[in-house]
């Protein structure tokens, strides 16, 4: 469906968002201890998040069009794992002074990502043959 609509900041903002809603609920859901409100919260969560992966990569090889996918697939990756594994380290330390502080960490995290997506400029160079591109297309014969 993304193929077809082309709308990759659009549906990043949308996963962003609900996201940030769902780590947010974290904050209620998890302390309660009702079990089916965790269960619940936890799973629409990963639904969610499981389409930022491929929707992030498609969107960033938009972006940055006559950049090979693999390069700025590989950048992305990278620099996301760093991030991940920075994160963890502070989420444990929070967690053991309080799990809430670790939650709170994931939404205010969460928060920041849907702040950022909202002054990402979508132009998609390569779906729309943007003409910066188009010029270095030409190719002699």
């Amino acid at each position: 469906m993304l193929d077809k609509t082309k709308r990759f900041l659009r549906t990043l903002q949308m996963i962003c968002i609900l996201s940030f809603a769902m780590d947010s609920f974290c904050l209620y859901a998890i302390p309660s201890g009702v079990t089916w409100i965790v269960l619940v919260t936890v799973s629409i969560t990963g639904v969610v998040m499981i389409s930022v992966i491929p929707t992030a990569y498609s969107f960033s090889v938009e972006l940055t069009h006559p950049t090979p996918p693999a390069l700025v697939n590989g950048l992305m990756l990278m620099f996301a794992n760093l991030f991940a594994l920075t994160f963890s380290f502070f989420a444990a330390f929070l967690a053991n002074i309080s799990p809430k502080y670790a939650i709170l960490s994931l939404s205010i995290s969460s928060g920041l990502t849907v702040l950022c997506s909202l002054f990402v400029k979508e132009v998609l160079k390569r779906s729309k043959g943007h003409p910066a591109v188009a010029n270095l297309m030409i190719v002699d014969t």
